[in-house]
């Protein structure tokens, strides 16, 4: 319950404060046992790497990034035709319903192909042929082939840095704040 309570309240429960004085008590706890495990591990220098970036880690998180809206809009409006531009070419010869999918490009591409270049094709981990773009780059000669990279490069810029990208811009700094993993994989 107090992890989602309203912590901006003036006075709050003592209960509510007991909760935050736990974190600091077991947080000490905790490092009684582990902090002289880093000279058993050999781990005190990586560790005070580690808690010498935290300020600046913190800093660029609570900085965050600002996204310049306007022109953002505009490389979407940009991406979005160049992707419809990619569309009409690659439909030429590929007759598809959606582009995405890898069923209908694999039902397209067998008919496509001679037998030896399906065969060759590079393979999903479920033995479906793969249309990732850096595992069929070497088809590009292919005009069809050619056109669908050019929709997936599109494709890939709007779903990820178009519209989507507004969903993380914070509405009370107007910017983006990524959060960063100290020490993590």
């Amino acid at each position: 319950y107090y992890q989602t309570a309203n912590w901006n309240l003036h006075g709050l429960p003592t209960e509510q404060v007991l909760y935050a004085a736990l974190d600091a008590v077991l947080t000490y706890d905790i490092a009684k046992t582990l902090v002289p495990k880093l000279n058993t591990y050999k781990m005190a220098k990586i560790y005070q790497l580690l808690k010498n970036v935290q300020p600046a880690v913190v800093q660029m998180e609570l900085s965050g990034m600002l996204l310049a809206q306007d022109q953002h809009e505009l490389m979407i409006k940009e991406w979005a035709k160049a992707d419809a531009a990619a569309i009409k070419q690659a439909k030429k010869y590929i007759p598809v319903l959606n582009m995405n999918s890898p069923k209908q490009l694999g039902d397209w591409a067998r008919s496509y192909f001679p037998a030896a270049t399906i065969d060759a094709w590079p393979r999903t981990p479920t033995k479906g042929l793969t249309f990732n773009k850096a595992k069929i780059a070497h088809l590009a000669k292919d005009p069809a082939i050619a056109a669908l990279l050019e929709h997936k490069k599109y494709y890939k810029l709007l779903s990820t840095y178009g519209y989507p990208l507004h969903e993380f811009i914070n509405p009370v700094t107007g910017r983006i704040h990524s959060s960063f993993g100290i020490g993590s994989t």
